[in-house]
């Protein structure tokens, strides 16, 4: 039955998937100035299990989860608006994140000092509240998520407005710019086990709520009026 062929198929794909990133998280282990030195040494030499235990497998890991996330979030994006192409500049939240961070470059500055007491807030954090305002203002401007092509503009024009909203926050702040461009590209230096951990923890939240509402996604894809007809 077709069903079940296309059950077999997405199986082989996830297996073979994650044989790729198992292979990958052992290569990333082994990239380094010391190379593969430390991997094969790790079990008698504190130093080179310090260099792959502390520092390759979280950054090697904290990029796996990283497009873990954004994986989900492209899919489940995609699936709503019934579009390959959908990304997360669809519904401001890129754009939002982006302000997020760089209104708290602006105002705390981007010297050592003040780097120390923004660690304490966390850019991420001023990040995750610029890109959650910037979703709610596109639910609030779409009137919620009953129309899809109204949510898509709504999306638009607010990732666009929002971005020249920094481009004017970092036109009166020049010192940030390097700071916001560094912060924007993202980097794994600085990932470690905790910060893993909670990556780790926001993707199966997350894909557990795109579990329980795959129901009402897969509603809004077959149209507005089956959507509402099936009472979602």
């Amino acid at each position: 039955m077709p069903t079940a062929a296309g059950a077999r198929r997405a199986a082989w794909c996830a297996l073979w998937l994650g044989l790729a990133s198992a292979l990958l998280l052992v290569l990333g282990t082994a990239v380094g100035s010391t190379g593969l030195e430390s991997l094969v040494h790790m079990g008698d030499d504190p130093v080179a299990r310090q260099i792959v235990w502390d520092i390759r497998l979280p950054r090697t890991l904290g990029a796996w989860l990283a497009g873990a996330l954004l994986g989900l979030a492209g899919a489940v994006a995609q699936g709503l608006f019934r579009n390959p192409l959908a990304d997360p500049y669809l519904l401001g939240s890129a754009s939002g994140a982006a302000l997020g961070g760089a209104v708290a470059m602006a105002m705390f500055g981007v010297s050592p000092v003040a780097a120390q007491w923004i660690a304490r807030i966390g850019i991420t954090g001023m990040a995750f509240l610029g890109a959650a305002g910037a979703v709610v203002l596109t639910l609030v401007l779409a009137q919620g998520v009953q129309h899809t092509l109204r949510l898509l503009l709504a999306g638009v024009i607010v990732g666009v407005v929002l971005g020249a909203v920094r481009d004017l926050v970092e036109l009166a702040s020049p010192d940030i710019l390097q700071a916001m461009q560094a912060f924007i590209l993202g980097s794994t230096a600085f990932v470690g086990w905790i910060a893993c951990t909670l990556m780790l923890a926001a993707w199966a939240l997350c894909a557990l709520l795109a579990w329980v509402l795959a129901r009402a996604l897969d509603g809004l894809t077959l149209g507005e009026s089956t959507a509402a007809s099936l009472g979602l």
